[in-house]
């Protein structure tokens, strides 16, 4: 429990910091293709959608495994995609509780 804990921390820090530092724009200066650069910047703006990628990879490298079955590859994907999913609804419930609205 406290490892999958640390992991998804982890990932979540990983993901906040990635969306803050310019990595689409500096990755994309170095790629001449529109659709490669329009891609990594919508990936980069979407928290699931870039969580799912650093989940995964986290899993692999910490041999994260959710379910009972193990098929190398696919379930780091799983694990990644089941806990991107799953902090972005706690992130968007903290979000909903916490936030400020303001109407005007």
């Amino acid at each position: 429990m406290e490892l999958y804990l640390s992991y998804s921390l982890i990932g979540k820090l990983l993901i906040f910091l990635m969306q803050k530092s310019p990595y689409a724009t500096f990755i994309g200066k170095f790629i001449g293709r529109d659709d490669i650069r329009g891609f990594l910047q919508e990936l980069f703006s979407c928290d699931l959608c870039l969580g799912v990628w650093v989940y995964a990879i986290l899993a692999l490298i910490m041999k994260m495994n959710m379910y009972s079955f193990y098929v190398p590859i696919v379930s780091e994907f799983l694990t990644g995609a089941s806990t991107a999913f799953i902090v972005h609804l706690v992130s968007i419930g903290w979000t909903d509780k916490f936030s400020i609205i303001n109407i005007s």
